[in-house]
């Protein structure tokens, strides 16, 4: 049984490094949100900022964020959302499909009741 977890956890090991590779930095990403309405918004991420844009390429918002492995923290800087300025979350980045999507989930958010995590697709 012990022989059976070492080779799992070798063969696994190289999926987790791989994974927590990927950047979010410098991409680009159709999404789907709820708030505070339903829309579809793209995601411009640049070094340590993103902006949030309609299709049409209008702002309706900016954030600051940091990445470390799948770990992502965003502080709101501007935007319509009920999330006040300077409200900050972390989120779990769970890629998919080698990097060409991605899903993240909230877990805690700072200065904010309640603020529902969307599913991203680029």
């Amino acid at each position: 049984m012990k022989k059976y977890i070492a080779i799992l956890i070798i063969v696994q090991l190289p999926v987790l490094i791989v994974a927590s590779q990927f950047s979010i930095s410098n991409t680009k990403w159709m999404v789907h949100t709820e708030i505070p309405q339903s829309a579809d918004v793209r995601f411009e991420f640049k070094t340590d900022t993103f902006r949030v844009l309609t299709i049409s390429g209008m702002e309706t918002g900016s954030a600051l964020f940091f990445q470390h492995n799948d770990s992502l923290l965003i502080r709101k800087l501007t935007g319509s959302s009920p999330c006040p300025v300077g409200s900050q979350g972390w989120y779990r980045i769970e890629w998919l499909e080698n990097g060409e999507k991605f899903y993240y989930t909230c877990w805690m958010i700072i200065a904010v009741p309640v603020m529902l995590c969307m599913s991203n697709s680029k």
